[in-house]
């Protein structure tokens, strides 16, 4: 049986493990990987791709693990279940949005977003096992309805003095190279995303407002996927711009401006 190479291909696995040494690697007890700071600051989707790779490794007799398999399969279920809960929720924030998008004006997106919140508060309470998704949609929505009310003018109205239609700024590169370009903007200091239920760097809306002010030719869809920064804990990237081309972006920290 072919052993784990931790030292060569799975070195971001070696903090969850107790030995790596011996015959076999000895997983730590779920409760100590609970107290791993890399894990307390994974996501819910992290978790959930940690304990699915422990648990094939589990059953392919690859690992020891002083937990059982029951007891990790459990906790991967638990993280499952709370993936799905989300996921619902970002599908339904994903509908608003596409919706505001077709509504033509800031009146009859607040009309839209002000009748939708009305809906949720009628039925809060009334569905306990509804009452987290329906907190996370009403915080969204009163956020959302703050933002456009906060808008003397609507972006979407196009010029309101000559009566033209709003005019874009054209991108003649790829859209991977947008991205890029705004992440590392993002990463130097220069631009900061908008907040997001108080949270800072907030990808998503700084999508939706580049969408909204330059002509780019790409879907919403996919320039969010693209302006997410890589993760490097695991390794994954959203942007698709290639080393050589990501290496030919040269922009200092604006702090060395000064």
């Amino acid at each position: 049986m072919e052993k784990l190479n931790f030292r060569t291909y799975h070195k971001e696995y070696i903090p969850y493990f107790r030995d790596i040494t011996g015959e076999k690697p000895e997983l730590k007890t779920i409760e100590q990987l609970e107290n791993i700071e890399v894990w307390k600051t994974a996501s819910t989707i992290e978790k959930t791709f940690l304990l699915a790779t422990f648990l094939d490794w589990i059953g392919d007799g690859l690992i020891n693990s002083p937990t059982t398999f029951d007891e990790l399969n459990e906790v991967y279920e638990y993280l499952s279940g709370q993936m799905d809960e989300q996921n619902q929720r970002v599908e339904k924030v994903h509908q608003i949005d596409e919706k505001l998008q077709e509504l033509p004006t800031k009146q009859a997106k607040l009309n839209f977003l002000n009748s939708l919140l009305l809906e949720y508060e009628m039925f809060k309470g009334q569905f306990p096992d509804q009452d987290k998704d329906n907190r996370d949609i009403i915080q969204y929505l009163t956020s959302t309805i703050n933002y456009w009310e906060k808008h003397n003018n609507d972006p979407t109205a196009g010029d309101q003095v000559t009566g033209k239609p709003f005019e874009k700024i054209k991108w003649k590169g790829k859209p991977s190279q947008f991205a890029f370009l705004f992440l590392e903007l993002v990463k130097h200091g220069f631009i900061e995303p908008p907040f997001h239920r108080g949270e800072s760097n907030n990808y998503t809306g700084l999508s939706r407002l580049c969408y909204q002010y330059f002509d780019i030719d790409t879907t919403p869809e996919n320039l969010t996927k693209e302006l997410k920064p890589d993760n490097e804990k695991t390794g994954t990237r959203k942007n698709t711009l290639s080393d050589t081309n990501r290496a030919k972006f040269t922009i200092p920290n604006l702090s060395d401006l000064a």
